[in-house]
């Protein structure tokens, strides 16, 4: 019957298939279901016999006891054999922001990166995720490839705070950091002289393009605390 077939399925998985082992963390879920590009909710492997997987949910300690036959059909993501974790940060900038503006930001986050070998492999990617001209902003990813695992989800996820952190600070050094509208509040689009002069320039005040280059580089060389080699 189906409890006979299920139980044989979750022998095939501990012996045959072996997704995971003692002490690694996995992210349970149904083949269906989208993956999440931050990352999935995880759970650490504390046990495992022919019939019962018992596991602890990371964050809440919760543990659970699964059976192998119910596990044999999920899709079960291990962290542990997952190198070089990829993480994207999403970043906005109004419409009216010069694209060379957004070309210098990429720059000093990218720099950023590259100063912390210990941390990241490096940025792999830099592209439009979205457009919308009724909210008034265009969306970027920034893709970043680390020197971690997904075991290690601490690091990753400090190490990504501090990009993060890191990108709110050289939006406001450029003078484009995206504010979003109020809600049933009519936006007036005119601008100063001086605000217009600044979004011709693509950075704040009457400073040039090489100047904001500099100041960018020399604050991702500064910015956070690097960890020692």
């Amino acid at each position: 019957g189906s409890g006979t077939s299920q139980l044989f399925e979750g022998l095939l998985l501990v012996l045959t298939r072996q997704p995971y082992d003692i002490g690694d963390k996995i992210a349970i879920a149904c083949p269906e279901d989208p993956a999440s590009l931050d990352g999935s909710s995880h759970w650490i492997v504390q046990s495992v016999d022919l019939v019962t997987t018992v596991a602890k949910l990371v964050g809440t300690n919760e543990v659970a006891s699964f059976s192998n036959g119910s596990l044999a059909r999920m899709r079960l993501i291990n962290m542990n054999r997952s190198p070089d974790a990829i993480v994207y940060i999403r970043a906005r900038f109004a419409l009216e922001i010069p694209y060379s503006t957004i070309m210098i930001f990429r720059s000093a986050v990218e720099k950023y990166v590259e100063d912390r070998p210990q941390e990241w492999i490096g940025m792999i990617g830099f592209r439009t995720n979205r457009v919308e001209v009724e909210q008034n902003f265009v969306e970027y990813w920034i893709v970043l490839k680390h020197q971690s695992k997904w075991q290690n989800l601490l690091a990753i996820k400090e190490s990504t705070g501090q990009v993060s952190a890191f990108c709110v600070e050289a939006q406001k050094q450029l003078g484009c950091r995206y504010q979003s509208p109020s809600m049933g509040v009519e936006i007036s689009m005119k601008q100063s002289e001086s605000e217009r002069k600044e979004n011709e320039t693509g950075v704040a005040g009457t400073e040039g393009k090489d100047n904001a280059i500099g100041r960018l580089m020399n604050l991702a060389g500064m910015f956070g605390v690097k960890k020692e080699d």
